[in-house]
């Protein structure tokens, strides 16, 4: 018979993240439960409102039993790596190319002031100009920092 490796357990409480305060003061305990319900998606049911802990349990006692064999669960988390690999990469060649065109946008903007002081450009150009560089600049910089 094949290994197999639980892959889920049971995830009691799963659903239940921190009680928050209530600021309304006819609640009782002062905690928010949440409860969830049919979304109408389909038109309204008859299905009752259920406690988020209920609905947790019953998640659980579904998911408990569930076993996938090794080599299963292996080629999952071999794929998973790759993909975070490769969207590392991607995200990485991205600030790459960001922070490229930022330094090529400031070489440009500096070479214009100087055209502008030596006269080869006029101040409406030189204004027009570097307010689309500044929106750029902006731009380009909030990729550059996402590192």
């Amino acid at each position: 018979m094949a290994r197999v490796t639980r892959l889920f357990r049971y995830p009691k409480g799963a659903f239940a993240g921190p009680l928050h305060p209530r600021g309304n003061s006819l609640c009782r305990s002062s905690l928010l439960y949440a409860y969830y319900r049919c979304s109408y998606a389909r038109g309204k049911c008859d299905l009752p409102y259920i406690r988020e802990v209920r609905l947790s349990d019953q998640m659980g006692s579904i998911l408990k039993d569930i076993y996938v064999p090794e080599h299963v669960v292996t080629a999952i988390v071999d794929s998973m790596t790759a993909d975070q690999s490769r969207a590392e990469a991607q995200r990485t060649a991205q600030i790459t190319s960001a922070r490229q065109r930022l330094t090529a946008l400031r070489t440009r903007m500096d070479q214009a002031y100087e055209d502008k002081l030596d006269g080869k450009l006029d101040e409406a150009m030189w204004t027009r100009k570097m307010q689309d560089w500044r929106e750029q600049e902006i731009e380009l910089e909030g990729h550059a920092a996402a590192a």
